[in-house]
């Protein structure tokens, strides 16, 4: 129920920061005058699951993107019969999925996996995204 509400809350502050005005710049102020540029939203359900999305976590905080903007879903389905299945998502793309095992250097690799999947994705989002600001700068059309 948490989490629900958790995410229902990451949700609706993403969909309203927008039109907020004074209370955006104030966020943008207080974390150093540069927009959010992510957001991860963890949807894991085991301990498994928990340390996956910490690793991973901790990686994407060394990536040096800034200028793309999207959002990161870390989804885990748990199965008594199978173990859990995690999946990375980017903008509702899937750019990650495996199987997860509970042995810690496991999910370590599993979750340098992830970062490379993602930072390829990240590559190619940075690369629209210029793509796109020279199009509005030069004015041309495709």
């Amino acid at each position: 129920m948490t989490k629900a509400l958790f995410t229902l809350f990451v949700i609706v502050a993403t969909i309203m920061a927008p039109t907020v005005g004074s209370a955006n710049s104030d966020l943008v102020d207080a974390i150093g005058g540069s927009e959010v540029s992510r957001v991860v939203i963890n949807q894991t359900r085991t301990k498994a699951g928990y340390d996956f999305f910490r690793q991973l976590s901790s990686l994407w905080e060394e990536l040096p993107f800034q200028r793309a903007t999207y959002t990161a879903v870390v989804k885990e389905f748990p199965s008594m019969k199978y173990g859990s299945t995690v999946s990375v998502e980017i903008n509702d793309i899937v750019i990650y999925q495996t199987a997860l095992k509970t042995r810690s250097a496991d999910i370590e690799i599993a979750a340098l996996d992830a970062a490379r999947a993602e930072r390829i994705t990240m590559l190619q989002l940075e690369q629209q995204f210029s793509d796109n600001k020279s199009l509005e700068i030069s004015g041309g059309q495709l």
